[in-house]
């Protein structure tokens, strides 16, 4: 080989070595205030819905995100903190939903995407530490399998009225915090998703907390204890057990409102105060499929690990007055 094939050779092989100490040094100085999913959060994102069409006929800026979350290593990941690590994955989360549905885009719903075997959710859509998995994966297998985080569920997008809303803005690790907790008030303040009845002394709750219910009762003992701080002030004193007695008594209820695709979630009806809720047919986030929930009216939240409905109370109390008249 000449001396000039010997240059050529030498300059290629620097050129490699360039981009690869690049590609390293970019993901190692991730921006951690996402400054490019946030400016498409910022351009396409309004009132909490998504201007897909829009989204789908400039797809190069979340197309640049997504490349730019596909670089980052396991390794440099892991050097992170918590909160920043979970504000990345809730991210690629989200804009990995986007780029779904502005990939199929004109859809009705997102349950149009894929099969019936395998839903939205089960699509090969999410590059990430050199592998390509699925949504489900990511929130199932990593964020809820590594993390005792259960904000996570309003902040994650499902592309559903009835679920939380979509934030206009990235999560950062140093506001995570700040930003969870406010989704959290603002999911548990719309009255068409959650609200307290006074009257009755009935919390009406979405479905997101029968569906994932022991990532709520993990962090704080039960469901009924982890949202009373996220209600407004006064439905948060009217959800506040009264006292022990009182929650033995049956004083606080929760029933599980029915979730809809395109209308948001519908209250069930109020005669179910006075029943054990037989099934109800609810819609899971994850396929969509139909399935029943046994119990609808609970109550919860008064006696960590214990959960009773209505008539399970009642056939304590007969038990009780059995026992009586037979001593």
């Amino acid at each position: 080989m000449d001396m000039r094939g010997k240059l050529s050779c030498q300059m290629l092989a620097g050129l490699a070595l360039g981009l690869i100490v690049s590609f390293r040094a970019q993901a190692a100085e991730f921006d951690q205030s996402y400054p490019l999913f946030d400016a498409v959060l910022k351009n396409y994102v309004m009132d909490a819905r998504v201007n897909y069409a829009a989204l789908k006929g400039h797809p190069q800026e979340l197309g640049h995100y997504l490349d730019q979350i596909a670089s980052v290593t396991k390794s440099d990941f892991r050097q992170w903190n918590e909160k920043q690590q979970l504000a990345f994955l809730i991210n690629t989360y989200n804009a990995s939903t986007l780029r779904l549905i502005a990939d199929h885009y004109p859809v009705k719903s997102i349950k149009e995407i894929g099969s019936f075997l395998s839903g939205p959710w089960d699509q090969p859509v999410v590059k990430l530490f050199g592998q390509t998995i699925t949504l489900n994966t990511l929130e199932n297998g990593i964020l809820r399998k590594d993390y005792a985080e259960p904000r996570i569920h309003f902040a994650l997008v499902c592309a559903a009225k009835g679920c939380p809303p979509l934030r206009n803005e990235a999560y950062a690790g140093a506001r995570l915090d700040e930003q969870l907790d406010d989704q959290a008030k603002i999911f548990l303040g719309t009255g068409s998703k959650n609200r307290v009845d006074a009257n009755d002394r009935v919390v009406y709750l979405s479905p997101i907390f029968k569906w994932y219910g022991d990532d709520f009762t993990t962090k704080a003992g039960s469901v009924l204890n982890f949202v009373r701080p996220h209600f407004p002030g006064r439905e948060a004193k009217v959800a506040r057990p009264r006292s022990r007695l009182d929650c033995h008594a049956g004083r606080m209820w929760t029933n599980y409102l029915r979730g809809d695709l395109r209308s948001g979630l519908r209250p069930l009806s109020s005669r179910l105060h006075s029943h054990s809720g037989r099934g109800r047919a609810l819609w899971s986030r994850k396929r969509f499929h139909f399935g029943l929930h046994l119990r609808n009216t609970r109550r919860d939240g008064c006696v960590p690990g214990r959960s009773l409905s209505r008539s399970g109370l009642g056939r304590q109390k007969d038990r009780r007055q059995s026992q009586i008249q037979r001593h």
